[in-house]
């Protein structure tokens, strides 16, 4: 799993989350022409000072590309520098209760993150959706394109005859 995060990832997710306003990221609109599955609010729990930090997540998923970017919860559109990327084809994705589940990597690349789904966010059986690869996809090589078999008929040798 790659895990992009910037020296300032604690100190940012550190802050009170009442002294938290809403990012521009969370008030627009979803963006399904860019590639975007799902956004909401998460919770990271676990993994931080203080037990759980509330970020705002978007998922995407192209032709070559799955990944997950983490947004901090924030008023200025400056501010919404992401707080971490996850590259999703090459991590797995467990449900541990009824509201959380788990981001792993599968080669033992990075760190796990635990996520917990709050009220009003989508429920945790859309996010594993939206996280894990696709079932048809899982055995191909990550980066590959998909390639269509078309069957072509038979071509019959015949008697080649001289052109005048």
């Amino acid at each position: 799993m790659e895990v992009a995060m910037p020296p300032a990832f604690h100190q940012r997710l550190s802050l009170p989350t009442t002294a938290r306003l809403p990012c521009i990221a969370e008030e627009s609109a979803w963006r399904p022409d860019a590639g975007e599955v799902l956004s909401g609010a998460l919770d990271i729990v676990g993994n931080v000072p203080g037990g759980s930090r509330r970020v705002f997540v978007r998922v995407y998923r192209t032709s070559r590309e799955h990944f997950a970017v983490l947004l901090p919860l924030r008023g200025l559109a400056s501010a919404c520098k992401p707080l971490a990327s996850l590259n999703l084809r090459t991590c797995a994705i467990l449900q541990t209760s009824h509201d959380e589940f788990r981001v792993s990597p599968r080669p033992l690349e990075g760190t796990t993150l635990c996520f917990k789904s709050p009220a009003g966010s989508p429920p945790v059986a859309l996010w594993i959706a939206a996280l894990q690869e696709p079932r048809h996809q899982r055995g191909r090589c990550p980066g590959s394109p998909l390639l269509s078999v078309h069957k072509m008929p038979a071509l019959l040798e015949e008697d080649m005859q001289p052109v005048c």
